[in-house]
C-alpha cells in the first residue's frame, strides 16, 4: 500500500510540473508578442506624429515654417528616423530596435533628410508647392 501511494503522489507531482512548464511557456510566448507589438506601436506613432507635422506644411499657406522637437529615445531605446525622396515618392522610415518601420508620404517633397531625435529641434516649411524638412535647397 505503502508503495503505490507513493508512485500516486509522484505521478502527481510529475503531473503539476507539467501544467506548470506549460503555463509559464505560453506566459512568457505572449509576453513576448506583447513586447513586440508595444514596440511596433512606439515605432508607429512617431512614423505618425512626423508625418502629421508634414501634411500640416502641405496644407498651410506659403511660407508656413515650424520647429518640432523628437524624444531622445523611444521607450528607452535609441532610434534613427529618415525621410528618403526619390523619383517623386517619399518614405518615412525609423529604425528601431534592429528593425526598420515605414510609411509613405504622399506628397511633394524637396530632398531626402535626416530628422535629429536626440532632443534637437526639426523644422519644416512649405515654400510654394513645395514641402522642406530640416533641409530647404531648391
Amino acid at each position: 500500500m505503502k508503495a503505490q501511494s507513493s508512485i500516486e503522489f509522484m505521478t502527481m507531482i510529475g503531473l503539476f510540473m507539467v501544467i506548470f512548464l506549460t503555463f509559464f511557456a505560453v506566459l512568457g510566448d505572449r509576453m513576448v508578442a506583447f513586447n513586440t507589438k508595444r514596440q511596433a506601436d512606439l515605432a508607429d506613432d512617431m512614423l505618425y506624429y512626423v508625418e502629421s507635422e508634414i501634411l500640416m506644411a502641405a496644407q498651410a499657406h506659403d511660407g508656413f515654417y515650424r520647429q518640432f522637437t523628437l524624444p531622445s529615445k523611444l521607450g528607452g531605446e535609441a532610434y534613427n528616423l529618415t525621410l528618403n525622396v526619390s523619383a517623386g515618392m517619399a518614405e518615412l522610415t525609423i529604425h528601431y530596435l534592429e528593425l526598420e518601420y515605414g510609411r509613405p508620404i504622399l506628397i511633394n517633397l524637396t530632398n531626402s533628410s535626416y530628422l535629429e531625435p536626440l532632443g534637437s529641434m526639426n523644422w519644416v516649411e512649405r515654400r510654394g508647392v513645395l514641402v522642406c524638412v530640416n533641409n530647404c535647397t531648391i
